[in-house]
């Protein structure tokens, strides 16, 4: 079995760097309970703690809720961009999510 991740760099061996900033408890645990085991997870339930998270351990995936407590993940990708400008060059990717309400 191949390695499910594969980087072009010099952290090959390592796994990946994941950072998932959702404020929805249920959703963190989903994530942590699916990818846990094949990355470096890390969790925030805010845009103050993503934020600070980002800055101490850039990540190689990052999956950014939209809606945020304390702002919006929009607004959170565009400080990262600024703070880092190549967070998200080939090899890293960004994601949003989005949740849908049913009423």
């Amino acid at each position: 079995a191949g390695q499910p991740f594969e980087f072009n760099g010099t952290r090959r061996n390592e796994k990946p760097i994941v950072l998932l900033i959702e404020d929805d408890r249920t959703l963190r645990r989903l994530v942590r309970a699916e990818i846990g085991n094949l990355c470096d997870l890390t969790m925030a339930g805010n845009a103050s703690l993503g934020a600070t998270m980002f800055r101490a351990n850039p990540p190689d995936l990052s999956f950014i809720d939209i809606n945020l407590p304390d702002g919006s993940g929009h607004t959170l990708l565009e400080w990262m961009l600024k703070v880092n400008p190549n967070a998200f060059d080939a090899g890293k990717m960004m994601l949003f999510i989005n949740q849908c309400m049913n009423s």
